[in-house]
């Protein structure tokens, strides 16, 4: 099911990867809610730290569960789902990151 998904929603509270990185196909998109805690891991961080763009929702969500390993310097973290929305930041373009302001 995971290798065939368009979109992918996770909402537990583990603290072990639910699927294999290798299984997502290119272009799917990952919601991670669940992991709010530094030893919860929905995603495998190693996947997010090399396959995905990475938007959050509040500054304080970068600390924590699956996003631990990446920084607001880190090459595909993007921003804040606002910035987005409000044109301040854009998703990675072919391995580019690009922002509206700087």
């Amino acid at each position: 099911v995971v290798g065939s998904a368009d979109i992918i929603c996770t909402t537990t509270n583990t603290t072990t990867p639910l699927f294999d990185g290798s299984w997502v196909k290119p272009g799917c998109h990952l919601n991670g809610v669940g992991s709010y805690t530094s030893n919860m891991e929905e995603i495998s961080s190693e996947f997010i730290s090399t396959r995905c763009q990475v938007v959050i929702d509040t500054p304080e969500a970068i600390n924590v569960g699956d996003l631990k390993g990446i920084s607001d310097e880190s090459e595909n973290y993007v921003g804040l789902l606002g910035d987005i929305l409000a044109g301040n930041a854009h998703l990675i373009n072919h391995g580019k990151r690009k922002r509206a302001n700087g």
